[in-house]
């Protein structure tokens, strides 16, 4: 399973580009968001005075590659002209601050957590400026955050000065150039000025082929110059074959393709040949980016890590766009994974009174073990194993869950605040994932609890 992409440590390029030598003066276009921590880190967000929809999805106005972030996440707008955001119903939630929230207007500072990524607000404002944010609840609505609108105010002398000052150095910005053109850009009948540069176009074909004595399993992928991505699929054994194809959007395109350009792709040899008796296990992989072209085949050997980071990557938008998952997965990857998952969720589950986190460790191992069991038929003879030992798993987590939440209720009303935070803590290692209701409801109490005890000393 896909946990997530690795990055080069080279922040992804921003995929708002200039496209003409002076763009027309856009307030709109300060940076309001940078990502902090993710597959994406070090990239900046402007978000336009109509606010953006969030998400991994190609649908969304900002396109994060994020594998654990929802498919349409959050909304990020403004609202008295101070950013705000809103959650749209995503199964991770969305945290400002550690808190989830369902609406909240943002501070310069505050950290919001959507899936693996944490964005960092740089400026909460359309004009590039901090502002204050009202103490107290404030109703934003979600659909749609509207636009504030500035009281008009009588112009003074000076004002009108200001902007006639403004007006005359965007008209020398906009005339100068023209005037001033060198010759050799001046129009002639039958000859075409230089064009303004294009941005680059993203192609990929992608075939994986697993073939054994008694089955072949392919899948392929192609995303062609209009952004089309389909994808292939055919199982001769359980006779799946299976076609899918949709359009991506240009901005989601252009952030893949600079994902793709730092991973080290272009850097790989052609050719990686192996030797596996019986097997035949291939990986062919062909990428374009403007006019840097190259293709590397990898047959029945250990892929170089840079193509897999980038094979990783094409599948998980594969799977991410056209709604594929199990099915790019020949019934015996599927088994071998599954029975992996199986084994690893016993181990832990072994374990669980060595650490804190291996009993919520053991249940999302012996989950995905039945997730990949989900579309193999007949089901392996370990089956109602793991289903046993995944309703074990998550009824002894319940009751440890119950016994230390008792206890942190318990110190909270006699006032024993240090007792409180060691079981509240204890929770949140049991309990590490921050989607989870449980582990959100023991930190809200933990950051209260702190408070306190910073306030007594």
């Amino acid at each position: 399973m896909i946990k997530s992409h690795k990055r080069t440590g080279k922040p992804i390029l921003n995929v708002q580009r200039l496209f003409t030598m002076m763009p027309p003066i856009d307030m709109s276009e300060s940076i309001h968001l940078v990502i902090e921590a993710g597959p994406e880190r070090g990239r900046t967000l402007s978000i336009p005075v109509a606010g953006a929809r969030v998400g991994r999805s190609s649908k969304n106005d900002l396109v994060i590659v994020d594998p654990l972030m929802s498919r349409h996440h959050c909304r990020v707008g403004f609202k008295d002209n101070i950013l705000c955001i809103s959650d749209l119903g995503s199964s991770n939630e969305t945290l400002v601050n550690d808190k989830p929230i369902r609406e909240a207007l943002l501070h310069v500072g505050d950290r919001i957590l959507l899936g693996d990524t944490i964005l960092r607000v740089v400026t909460n404002t359309l004009e590039g400026t901090a502002a204050a944010v009202p103490e107290g609840g404030v109703d934003l609505g979600l659909q749609p955050l509207p636009v504030a609108v500035p009281q008009r105010r009588k112009p003074t002398v000076g004002l009108l000065l200001v902007l006639g000052a403004v007006v005359t150095a965007i008209a020398l910005a906009v005339w100068l150039p023209k005037v001033l053109m060198p010759s050799a850009l001046v129009k002639v009948p039958g000859e075409l000025l230089p064009a303004a540069a294009e941005p680059e176009t993203l192609t990929i074909a992608y075939e994986k082929v697993e073939a054994t004595t008694e089955n072949i399993f392919r899948y392929a992928l192609a995303l062609t110059e209009d952004r089309m991505l389909s994808v292939q699929i055919d199982d001769i054994m359980n006779d799946r074959h299976v076609r899918k194809e949709s359009r991506l959007n240009e901005d989601y395109v252009r952030a893949l393709g600079d994902t793709v350009a730092d991973a080290g792709f272009f850097g790989l040899s052609s050719d990686y040949q192996g030797i596996q008796p019986d097997v035949y296990d291939s990986w062919d992989l062909t990428i374009t980016v403007g006019n840097q072209a190259h293709r590397t085949r990898v047959v029945n050997r250990v892929e170089p890590d840079a193509f897999k980071q980038v094979r990783e990557i094409i599948e998980e938008c594969g799977k991410n766009e056209l709604g594929l998952w199990a099915i790019q997965f020949s019934p015996e990857r599927l088994l071998s994974m599954a029975r992996e998952s199986f084994l690893e969720g016993q181990r832990l589950f072994d374990a669980r009174e060595v650490e804190l986190g291996n009993l919520a460790a053991s249940i999302t191992s012996l989950d995905e073990a039945q997730w990949y069991l989900e579309t193999v038929e007949p089901k392996p003879d370990y089956y109602p194993e793991a289903l046993t030992a995944l309703a074990q798993a998550r009824e002894e987590l319940q009751v440890r869950y119950d016994n230390l939440n008792f206890s942190a209720e318990r110190a909270i009303r006699i006032r024993e605040w240090e007792q409180a935070a060691s079981q509240l803590r204890t929770i949140c290692e049991v309990i590490p994932s921050r989607s989870d209701e449980r582990h959100v409801k023991a930190r809200q109490k933990l950051l209260d609890i702190e408070n306190r005890l910073r306030m007594e000393k």
